[in-house]
This record gives structure tokens, C-alpha cells and sequence, in this order.
């Protein structure tokens, strides 16, 4: 409950500050529920000033920025984390009537200020105060060359005190508990008197009748120049987002599960992390939760305890609770299967922070919220080139949904047969070619294993766009690639490496590169054989090489299903169908794939088992080094090494664990990182 009297002050000081004019634009777009929608309103109108009230639902960046822009908004407020999200909008520059930005509400990150202090000429403000002061209780005019974010001083008629626990005043630049006195201060929480004795207390320093102080529950400390700094909190409330949370909260409610028999909650980088002395799986929770509390409140990771770390004197030691998993279980993830899901991918962990993203994982359960909805729809735009509504994320919150709808509104695969999988780091890069599926997918795994420091890109088959005609032999496929390659990495030495056919193309680059005079490292050939005799003729039929892209793509069938006996009388497209059938039951391929991509990718699988078989060639001094599956036989992997000792020099042979598709797969692929580690870091 707060007064007239303390709004109208606020008000008033926000004019005598600002000296809004008749001539001025305020954006009204915040809920009313929340307080700065009376600056929003009333401001202006105190003024004579224009409301210009944000159509409902604009929350797309690009879309309101336009708008303020066409309206000629002179002003605006915005929470620090929408504020983060606009100033990677270019057309922010374009609001060149803007005189003031206020931003409140949460901490106002440094990087965030600078970033908007270099697209706009307008001045930010940042403002502080709880809705029990009325609105506001100090605000500080951003300065450009700022090394923090300070919360400044305070409102007119407003005090502020730094307390310590016997709420003594302390002196400059030592924390305390930061106390708001003054005729912003409310008068309580309708219907919670023990609350509000608790939070709204008596003010020993004023010396007027009944005057009572407001705890805030924030650290704080005066800096030499009278200026507020925020350092945290005192107790269990958080902020997230710009809400209030009181941890203790979802505490009780998550003891209240018969199946719990403790909890403890904790903000975690922005995200609310939840720790249980419980069994329940984390999905159970997470909808229990759902029905008794709001979905901002609902945690992002539940990490399942067998005790809780204590303190000598007995309490939860908080600080010795373990970071959250922030990638999903093992039997969640599924590798992208296509360029598509995996830029997907990429921008799902830019905007989340996860470390491993699921095709199937909900964005909004991952800790995904609006404000992050609207930088994930605006990072897709930019860097997939095709704007899809914020609905769409509302409709299907995962990368595989997401991925459909971009290729029903006519998503294109770039033309380059080279990928990013893993992009960033500092040491030289490291070029993985595609199977004969065409596909650089199976490898993703791979890269995440290899570290964050480990920029690995992927060479596709450039047949798997439908436009494109495949190339037929491993050595143009391997001079196309090499452009690519040269225009990533200018000078060497190169580190190649290949799965299956792409460990021929692989080594068939490597020999290119030799014969222009550059420097190639040791290639790594992960179970890949080569041919060095006459070419077999009849060596297989659809059905044989429908099955091996199966599998090539990640979809294992069972013993029953090996046979395939029974369709060799089929049509091709009818032995397609089939196969479409078995993918569907084990949801393996994307879900709006049908009988002409099917058909398309297994075309462009025949002309490349075709190309590997075809490729014969001379005897070179190209150093390799060969990983082979533990699994096959010994005959067949001797017989393997020696056609390679034929045309290579063999620096290192080794048998890992696995067949040859599941040494890139869970747990395998753990054992070929750690190898591939081992030659990159020589």
C-alpha cells in the first residue's frame, strides 16, 4: 500500500530532474501491474506530454524499435535485461529523437550501458527503488567513461541509511543493509501485519511522529563521492528478471512433495537452481511445482542430493552447493541431423548459456523467458536469415519444432559445403569431412569433447542441398573442399580428420594441400578403409545401402530389421517408405521429412560410396593416423591397415571401443576425444 502523497513526490522530482515538455514522446509499453507504468502514464500527462501507448504484444525488438522511431519516442523505460536485448539491435541508432532512457528494476550491467552509450545519443539513467518507496528512492545519470554501475543518490524527500545488524549507521565505503526513510515510504502489505512490522520499521532518525523506515534487504555502501553501490543481497530474496522472489518459498513448496524430504533454492547466474534430498526426476517436480506457483519461480536445473553440505554450527553450508549440470541427460540429447538444427543449436546455447542443448529440450524449461524469446527470435533472423513471429517459439519452444517451421516458410542451406560446428577458440582449427551420407552431423558430439578452446568446423557434402548437383569423385570433392578450407585457415599446418569416407576425402585433401607446398599435420583416419584393388562389381544393392544410411544417420535397428528379406521385391520408394516407417517409431529423423528428402539423400549416398570405391590413389609420404573400431574383426581391421600402409605412412595405429558407428557415440566417443586430443596438442 503506498500513498498519493508519495507517488505525486516522485513524479515531481522526475520532472524538476527531467523537465519533460509538451513537445515530448513517453512509450508506455510496461504491464500496469508493474510500478514504472505510472511514470509511464501520469508523467507525461502531468506535463501535457504525448502517451504513446506500444501496441499489445510488441515485444519483438526490431519491431518496437521501429515503432519509436515512427512515433518520434522522446523517452522510455526499460528493465535492464529488455534494455540488453535492444542494444544488439543496430536500428536502436534510428531513435534519433531519443532524449532519456531510464532503466530500473534489476542491476543494470556494465557491458549493457556501454554497448547503448555507443548506438544512441540519448542519455541513460539508471534508477533504483523498490514499490514499497514509491517507484523510485535514487537514481544515477550514467556517465561514459563509468568502471560500475552505481545506484546514485536519492529522490527528493527521500533518506537513505546503511545499517548494520544493530542499525547503527556505518561509514563510507563499508556495507551494510541499506534502510529508505521519507514521504515515498508505503504503509504496509494489505492484510500482512506481521510482515509489515517486519519490513516496515521504526525510523529512529527522524523525529517525526510514527515515521518508519523501509528494510530493502539489499548491501550497499557509499563510495567517496556519495554515491550508492548495489553488492547483493542480506537475506533470501532474489531478483530475477525484474521479480521478487523469496526462495524460501519455493523451499515450502517443494518439502510439501511427499516424495522430498528437503529442498534448497539458489540463484545461480541468473537462474534459479534447486537442490533436493529426492528421487522424483526432475520433469515430476518441475510440474508440481507448476501448479502451485508461477512459472518465473519454477527453477531451471534440479539437482538431485544424497545430503545437503553444513556449516559446523549445523546450517546449510549454501556455498558448498554443487554448480547444476546445465546439459540435458544423456538420453534427452540427439545429435542435429542437418545445418539447420545445428545453427539452431549454436544460438540456443548463445541465448541460454547451456553448454548442451537437446533437439527436444523446451526452451522455456531450460530457464528460456520472454526477454530471452525475443533475443532468440532476433539472433535467428540475423544469423539464419529468415524472421519467424515470437508465436512460433510460444508454439513449438524446441530446436527440432523450430527447425520445421523455418523450412516451411522456405529456409535455405547455405551453399558452402563448409560448417561451423564449433566455431570459437584459440588454437588452430581442426576440419572434419562428411560420411558418405553427406552429412557432417555425426561429429557434434565429437567437438563438444573436444573442448571449448577447439575451433572445429565440418566439410558437407554440397549434394545435400537438392539444387545442387552431387560431385562424383573424391578428388574434385576434395579440391571444392580445399577452397573453402583456405579461405578459414590461410596458412598451416592443417589438421584433417575424417569418419568412414570422410577419412578418404580427408586424406585425399591432405595430398592436394602437400602438392601446393603447405604444411599438413598427421591425418587422423577414424575406421575408414580404402580401396587399392580392381573395383567390385554388383557390391550393393538399395536395400544394403538404404540400411547403411540408416545407420549413418544415427538409427539403429534391431536384429529383426537387419534382414530386410521381405522388401527386395518393393519398389525403391516403397522400400523408403518402409524405412520412413522405422525411422518415425524410434523418432530418429526430423519430423517433416518424407519420401523426396529421403529419396534425395539416399541418391547422394549412392553417388558417394560409389566415388569412395572408385578412388584409388598413388603411393604418398602423407603421414596418418588410424583409429579403428575395437568391435570388428581382427582380420578385417589387419587387412584395413595394410591397404592403408600401401598408399600412406602409418605414424600410429590404435583399436578404440565401439563398432564403426558407435565409436562416435555415448561412451565412445570419450575415448576417440581424448586421441584426438592428443594429435591436436602436438
Amino acid at each position: 500500500m503506498v500513498t498519493h502523497g508519495g507517488v505525486v513526490n516522485c513524479l515531481q522530482w522526475m520532472q524538476r530532474h527531467y523537465e519533460l515538455s509538451e513537445q515530448d514522446a513517453f512509450l508506455m509499453h510496461t504491464s500496469l501491474n508493474f510500478d514504472p507504468s505510472v511514470w509511464e502514464v501520469f508523467w507525461p500527462l502531468m506535463v501535457g506530454a504525448r502517451v504513446v501507448i506500444a501496441p499489445t504484444g510488441m515485444l519483438e525488438s526490431s519491431a518496437l524499435l521501429s515503432y519509436m522511431a515512427d512515433q518520434s519516442v522522446t523517452c522510455a523505460y526499460f528493465v535492464p535485461s529488455q534494455l540488453g536485448v535492444l542494444v544488439k539491435e543496430r536500428r536502436l541508432s534510428e531513435c534519433s529523437g531519443l532524449r532519456y532512457v531510464i532503466s530500473g528494476g534489476e542491476k543494470l550491467p556494465l557491458g549493457v550501458l556501454r554497448e547503448f552509450q555507443e548506438l544512441s545519443g540519448a542519455e541513460l539513467h539508471h534508477s533504483y527503488g523498490p514499490t514499497e518507496t514509491s517507484i523510485a528512492a535514487t537514481e544515477w545519470t550514467c556517465e561514459a567513461d563509468a568502471e560500475r554501475v552505481l545506484m546514485g543518490r536519492a529522490l527528493a524527500n527521500t533518506q537513505l541509511h546503511v545499517l548494520d545488524e544493530q542499525m547503527e549507521p556505518l561509514p563510507v565505503g563499508v556495507a551494510g543493509e541499506l534502510y529508505i526513510g521519507g514521504v515515498g515510504v508505503g504503509r504496509g502489505y494489505a492484510g500482512q501485519a506481521e510482515l509489515t512490522a517486519e519490513r516496515f520499521v521504526p525510523d529512529p532518525f527522524s523525529g517525526e511522529l510514527g515515521a518508519r523506515l523501509y528494510r530493502t534487504g539489499d548491501r550497499v555502501r557509499y563510495d567517496d563521492d556519495g554515491n550508492l553501490e548495489f553488492l547483493g543481497r542480506v537475506d533470501q530474496q532474489v531478483k530475477v528478471r525484474g521479480y521478487r522472489i523469496e526462495l524460501g518459498e519455493i523451499e515450502a513448496v517443494l518439502r510439501r512433495h511427499e516424495q522430498v524430504s528437503e529442498a534448497v533454492v539458489k540463484l545461480n547466474e541468473e537462474r534459479l537452481v534447486a537442490y533436493v534430498l529426492s528421487n522424483v526426476q526432475d520433469g515430476e517436480l518441475r510440474a508440481y511445482l507448476k501448479e502451485q506457483l508461477p512459472n518465473y519461480m519454477v527453477p531451471s536445473f534440479f539437482v538431485p542430493l544424497n545430503e545437503l553440505p553444513l556449516l559446523p554450527n549445523g546450517k546449510i553450508n549454501r556455498r558448498a552447493l554443487p554448480l547444476p549440470d546445465q546439459s540435458t541427460n544423456d538420453s534427452e540429447l540427439t545429435t542435429p541431423r542437418d545445418v539447420l538444427e545445428l545453427r539452431l543449436i549454436q544460438i540456443w546455447k548463445d541465448v541460454l548459456g547451456h553448454e548442451q542443448i537437446g533437439l527436444r529440450d523446451n526452451f522455456f524449461e531450460l530457464g528460456g523467458h520472454s526477454l530471452l524469446a525475443v533475443q532468440l527470435i532476433d539472433k535467428i533472423e540475423r544469423e539464419v536469415g529468415q524472421k519467424v513471429p515470437l508465436s512460433s517459439l510460444f508454439q513449438g519452444p524446441t530446436v527440432e519444432q523450430l527447425a520445421v517451421t523455418l523450412r516451411q516458410r522456405g529456409e535455405k542451406v547455405s551453399e558452402q559445403s563448409l560448417v561451423s560446428i564449433q566455431p570459437e577458440g584459440s588454437r588452430p582449427p581442426l576440419f572434419l569431412v562428411h560420411s558418405a551420407s553427406g552429412n557432417a552431423m555425426s561429429y557434434v558430439a565429437l567437438a563438444r569433447r573436444l573442448g571449448s578452446e577447439q575451433p572445429v568446423f565440418g566439410l558437407q557434402s554440397k549434394g545435400l542441398d537438392p539444387d545442387r548437383k552431387p560431385t562424383t569423385r573424391v578428388e574434385d570433392m576434395a579440391a571444392e573442399y580445399l577452397e573453402e578450407l583456405l579461405a578459414v585457415q590461410a596458412d598451416g599446418p592443417y589438421h584433417l580428420a575424417g569418419w568412414s569416407m570422410g577419412g578418404v576425402i580427408a586424406f585425399e585433401m591432405a595430398r592436394q594441400l602437400t602438392a601446393q607446398g603447405k604444411s599438413v599435420a598427421p591425418v587422423v583416419i577414424i575406421d575408414s578403409t580404402i580401396q587399392t584393388g580392381r573395383v567390385k562389381k554388383n557390391g550393393w544393392d538399395d536395400v544394403s545401402l538404404l540400411l547403411a544410411l540408416a545407420q549413418h544417420h544415427g538409427l539403429f535397428l534391431d536384429d529383426g530389421d537387419h534382414a530386410f528379406a521381405d522388401i527386395r521385391s518393393l519398389s525403391l520408394d516403397e522400400q523408403i517408405e518402409f524405412l520412413l516407417e522405422k525411422a518415425a517409431s524410434y523418432s530418429q529423423f526430423p519430423l517433416d521429412i518424407g519420401l523426396p528428402q529421403l529419396r534425395h539423400l539416399f541418391e547422394l549416398f549412392k553417388v558417394n560410396v560409389h566415388a569412395s570405391e572408385h578412388y584409388r590413389p598413388a603411393k604418398s609420404e602423407q603421414q596418418i593416423i588410424l583409429l579403428q573400431a575395437k568391435d570388428a574383426p581382427p582380420r578385417h581391421a589387419a587387412t584395413v591397415l595394410k591397404r592403408w600402409e600401401k598408399v600412406a605412412d602409418v605414424v600410429e595405429a590404435q583399436r578404440l571401443p565401439g563398432d564403426h558407428y558407435t565409436m562416435l557415440t555415448e561412451p565412445n566417443v570419450n575415448l576417440l576425444a581424448e586421441h584426438v586430443k592428443a594429435y591436436l596438442s602436438v
